[in-house]
């Protein structure tokens, strides 16, 4: 049985049967790698408070939209909300499908794509979820497993 190293906190970790990772990992909306940084960056200069202000207010907009639409944020649709709430085109069905096929995404997989799917189109003002949404949140499912 092949085992992975799972980082808990710094400096501690534990090893999981490759079956549990997966279904641990099934719980988790957003999953980003994060290589260690080069000092040289770290200390770089740093976003300017306009930047910071835009991104606050295009948040801001996003959070109102999604309480305005189901009461409620995102994260914490329901599977009948997520049908009601998060629904695709024809193209968008069949591009999820494949995805599911390829990647073996169970259905709290493919909710948990569609709602991040929902908030980055809420983020860009958008009323409907498009592919690079779709593509992007999918992207965020991804995590590297090779240590």
């Amino acid at each position: 049985m092949q085992r992975i190293r799972l980082c808990l906190l710094a400096g501690a970790t534990t090893t999981l049967p490759k079956s549990h990772f997966r279904t641990l990992l099934d719980r988790i909306d957003l999953r980003v790698f994060v290589p260690n940084l080069d000092s040289s960056v770290l200390f770089a200069a740093s976003a300017s408070r306009t930047d910071i202000d835009e991104v606050r207010a295009r948040v801001e907009v996003a959070h109102r939209t999604q309480l305005a639409r189901a009461g409620k944020l995102n994260s914490r649709l329901t599977p009948p909300e997520i049908d009601a709430y998060c629904e695709l085109d024809g193209a968008g069905r069949l591009w999820m499908g494949r995805a599911m096929d390829k990647l073996g995404l169970s259905a709290r997989g493919v909710h948990r794509v569609l709602k991040v799917a929902r908030t980055l189109a809420d983020l860009v003002g958008d009323v409907s979820i498009a592919s690079p949404h779709l593509t992007e949140a999918l992207a965020y499912r991804e995590i590297r497993v090779d240590y």
